[in-house]
């Protein structure tokens, strides 16, 4: 029996649960896409000296993919074996909160979110785990989107209905004013909703029209979730630009998202390994100010896939980094 168990939980548009025990079970299995927030979390236990594995002084990870959330879902099945949850949205987080709120003792929480003050967790003694800042810098990520696509006019905003993260970046993203630009909310609330708001929106000839335009994924755990799917429905199908808050989605091969600028999944997750090592040594850090980490500027990635951009027949400047 593994001495410690992650349970991570992830919002996906179907429930799955997969045993992670080694390196291998990291890959995408049977449709089930295992995010990169844990290639990088167990990249960087394993560089602090934790091995993924079913030893008496290693550790296994249960991860746990839902459409809604219910308190079982942050359960340990093996209840004499310690264990954190690790959570990759600030819904998620709340949710697990909620969980920690019907127990004797609290668990550990570690969540990736932009704003732990804002959303109520930085009091929290229980919870701990990384900014990313996507939120903090949704007008950024905007403006790289407009820089590479120098036409655009119009950006469809992919925003989840209610979900506070998205709204504040929704808003510092209309505050950005660019004179001649004009922004359309699409609001949803599932994946079928993504679906039906993409497939309403008019497609372009990529070789009669200009790329005037696209579609900014907000900081959303529904939309980044939902990847893959965006990008095939707005790129493959309507020939519109997907720019996104995370870079991890854009590569040199097909199907890419056209760009992105942020904190990759990947990174937060390295980070994270530094908040869970740190919670099996000590437990959550006692200090307010010591139980998040930030993501610093350095850990930014803008890129721009240079294959997608092709398809798409937009032409890239040439200080802008490509892929």
């Amino acid at each position: 029996m593994a001495k410690q168990t992650i349970i991570a939980v992830a919002i996906s548009d179907n429930n799955a649960d997969v045993a992670i025990r080694g390196w291998d079970d990291l890959e995408d299995l049977k449709g089930v896409r295992v995010r990169p927030y844990l290639r990088g979390l167990v990249r960087g236990l394993d560089e602090l000296d934790r091995v993924i594995g079913v030893g008496t002084d290693q550790y296994v990870i249960d991860f746990r993919l839902r459409k809604t959330l219910q308190n079982s879902d942050f359960q340990n099945p093996l209840d004499n074996n310690p264990y954190v949850i690790l959570c990759m949205s600030s819904g998620v987080v709340a949710a697990a909160k909620t969980f920690n709120n019907t127990v004797l003792v609290k668990i550990p929480i570690i969540g990736v979110v932009s704003e732990p003050a804002k959303e109520g967790f930085d009091q929290d003694t229980s919870i701990c785990g990384v900014s990313a800042r996507r939120v903090q810098t949704a007008d950024k990520c905007f403006k790289r989107f407009k820089r590479a696509v120098p036409d655009l006019t119009t950006v469809f905003l992919l925003h989840k209905k209610g979900y506070a993260p998205s709204e504040r970046a929704r808003d510092a993203v209309i505050a950005t004013a660019v004179p001649g630009m004009t922004y359309t909310v699409l609001e949803v609330s599932s994946a079928s909703d993504i679906d039906t708001a993409i497939a309403a929106l008019p497609s372009r000839n990529p070789s009669t029209e200009k790329a005037t335009r696209g579609i900014q994924v907000l900081p959303a755990d529904l939309c980044l979730g939902y990847a893959r799917e965006i990008i095939n429905l707005s790129q493959g199908v309507k020939k519109l630009p997907a720019f996104f808050p995370v870079p991890d989605w854009v590569t040199s091969n097909q199907p890419s998202a056209f760009g992105a600028y942020g904190v990759s999944q990947r990174t937060c997750g390295v980070l994270m390994a530094e908040r869970v090592d740190e919670v099996w040594k000590n437990g959550v850090p006692p200090q307010a100010n010591k139980r998040w980490i930030n993501a610093t500027n350095d850990q930014f990635d803008y890129v721009v896939g240079t294959t997608a951009a092709h398809e798409l027949n937009i032409n890239i400047a040439g200080n802008i980094p490509q892929v």
